[in-house]
């Protein structure tokens, strides 16, 4: 059985299990790694509960089988790839989460084996970014059909938090050769929209509307250096955050997400907009923790930051 890889830090470490959905990530993580110019870790957990029945040396054979199948499929994507095989005795999640601490992004397939895999992400993708301590990419199965010829990355913006979420989709944008889309979504609170055809009530609205704008242009101007020869277009848009963010990731061929993390215990620990884009999205999804009081990302000083408005 192996250890952790301490050796590897800021790399891509790619969750397999042996279903079509994480060949497709495996390829993924591939690109991902050439193109950030690091090492691939192909990561296989041999869930003590499925391997209770086995014993011997040839116990988990099979998971180191399953593990070479998967590394050389990263190898036909990228023949001079540094690769790193690697099965542990863990839970996925909890092998998924371990590998966070040194990773540079964990990519994960959207759909896994097992009685819940119809569904459009399963237990392992929500857990792992409600708790993960590196980026989180959801890879689409069959997204390579639907994205071809696609050059936009799209990023969800909700406020100052959602700076480190900028800017990682700036680098991604930098590394595909794509421009930026930064969407904010807003809204009217609903008593305030009694009147809004009223004069008193198009003032409001496009009070709200200029305000969210001055604020989205803040934040972008904030962390827009970090890659200036990117093209980026900020979009407002007045509509709920979910249905903008999937609406735009059916004409982008990358859409980043922040995910402001929650303290562990009862109920669900991502936003309902985080686990609505991450079931319906039509395009691979990059999730970037952030702390809910404000930026976690490695690369953002936090003191940098303006307020939350």
């Amino acid at each position: 059985m192996d250890s952790r890889i301490r050796h590897l830090k800021g790399h891509v470490v790619v969750g397999v299990d042996g279903s079509a959905s994480a060949t497709h990530a495996v390829r993924g993580a591939a690109a991902e790694a050439v193109r950030r110019g690091v090492p691939l870790q192909v990561l296989h957990a041999a869930d003590p509960a499925q391997y209770a029945s086995q014993s011997g040396s040839a116990a988990y054979a099979a998971a180191h089988e399953l593990v070479d199948a998967a590394a050389r499929q990263a190898l036909d994507v990228a023949p001079w790839l540094d690769v790193e095989r690697t099965v542990m005795r863990a839970t996925p999640v909890g092998a998924l989460l371990d590998a966070s601490d040194d990773a540079g992004v964990v990519v994960i397939g959207n759909r896994g084996l097992g009685p819940l895999s119809a569904l459009a992400l399963g237990s392992v993708g929500v857990s792992l970014a409600a708790r993960s301590r590196c980026p989180v990419l959801v890879e689409r199965e069959a997204a390579d059909a639907a994205t071809e010829g696609r050059r936009e990355v799209v990023v969800g913006v909700s406020g100052a938090a959602c700076a480190p979420a900028v800017e990682l989709a700036l680098q991604e944008a930098a590394l595909r050769g794509a421009r930026l889309r930064v969407v904010h979504a807003w809204s009217m609170p609903m008593v305030s929209r009694v009147g809004a055809f009223s004069s008193d009530g198009v003032v409001t609205v496009a009070s709200m509307r200029a305000h969210a704008r001055a604020r989205l242009a803040a934040i972008v101007r904030n962390v827009r250096d970090a890659e200036p020869t990117v093209v980026v277009r900020e979009d407002v848009v007045r509509d709920s955050a979910a249905r903008a963010l999937i609406a735009a990731s059916r004409h982008a061929e990358l859409l980043v997400l922040a995910a402001r993390q929650r303290p562990p215990g009862p109920g669900l620990h991502v936003g309902t907009v985080t686990r609505a884009v991450l079931h319906r999205a039509q395009c691979s999804v990059l999730v970037v923790p952030v702390a809910r009081t404000g930026p976690a990302h490695r690369s953002i000083d936090p003191a940098s930051l303006p307020a939350t408005p």
